[in-house]
């Protein structure tokens, strides 16, 4: 693939990677999936089991809306659908969470309020939206975290935050991203983790030591990580590039074991879709997509 982020803008310092306090209890922060006319998905995976609500509104100190609390499993993508929106509204919207232990409930603890914009009815212009691919950012993600500083890609992720925040200045109404996220397909920078999992040297299953799922739902956690700051706005549209693992793609010979006729568990192309299924919402629920869920 070929396709680059615009850059509008200076690059600046690179933004802190911790993500905020109140989101701590997430392995997967919230964000906003499939808007539609009149609704629109909020996804998240929690870090332990907790009792979730969604309260929304036109601005985030009217928020006048709360979905009824439900339960979220450790490790499971969680997902609410808020239902009854006007089109093309500006929403905003904070997942509260608190603990659940027997009987008893701890407080509600407060979330990051974020944004959405419902789908526009046709005809209602103006619309945009924003196009990026080939960020290839888990990878920049490990050469600044992971390398030295005399690595010459070292610091690139500044300038993908920098791209972010010149996207949000666009105000669009989504992302759509054209692919070669994850990189599961795809070297990276040895030694390095996320959240505890290793994301691997290589492409994911090369190694055959059944590590591929871990590495590949690292990558795709990384990813989200990495683009957190428009996800804060901007729903996402995703495609899917050779990179990302997923394609029947490269030399049966080398390192693309998912060319084989009958792949298994911990080939790249089992592991890749298997791992993005679990991460992020399933396309095929609001648009017509493949019936195996991919993009």
């Amino acid at each position: 693939m070929s396709v680059m982020f615009g850059m509008f803008g200076p690059v600046s310092c690179s933004e802190s990677d911790d993500p905020p306090a109140s989101e701590s209890s997430f392995m997967l922060p919230p964000y906003a999936f499939h808007p539609t006319n009149t609704t629109v998905v909020i996804s998240a995976i929690t870090a332990s089991d907790l009792e979730l609500r969604v309260r929304y509104g036109i601005s985030s100190t009217q928020l006048d809306y709360a979905t009824d609390p439900s339960s979220a499993k450790a490790g499971v993508r969680h997902e609410t659908t808020l239902r009854g929106l006007a089109p093309g509204n500006l929403y905003d919207y904070e997942v509260q969470g608190r603990a659940v232990a027997g009987e008893s409930r701890g407080e509600w603890l407060p979330g990051v309020v974020k944004s959405f914009r419902t789908a526009r009815m046709r005809g209602d212009l103006p619309w945009s939206f924003v196009v990026g691919g080939d960020d290839h950012s888990v990878v920049a993600y490990a050469r600044t975290a992971c390398a030295s500083e005399e690595h010459p890609e070292y610091g690139i992720l500044a300038a993908f935050y920098q791209t972010q925040r010149n996207m949000l200045s666009r105000d669009a109404d989504f992302y759509l991203n054209a692919g070669d996220t994850s990189n599961n397909h795809g070297f990276l920078q040895p030694g390095c983790s996320f959240k505890g999992r290793d994301l691997g040297a290589g492409t994911i299953g090369f190694g055959g030591d059944g590590s591929a799922f871990s590495q590949a739902s690292a990558r795709w956690g990384r990813w989200i990580q990495n683009n957190r700051f428009v996800l804060t706005r901007l729903p996402l549209f995703l495609a899917m590039g050779n990179h990302d693992g997923e394609q029947s793609w490269g030399n049966a010979k080398g390192d693309c074991r998912y060319v084989r006729n009958s792949p298994s568990v911990g080939d790249t192309h089992v592991s890749s879709e298997a791992a993005r299924l679990a991460i992020l919402p399933n396309p095929a629920k609001t648009y017509e997509g493949h019936s195996s869920g991919a993009y």
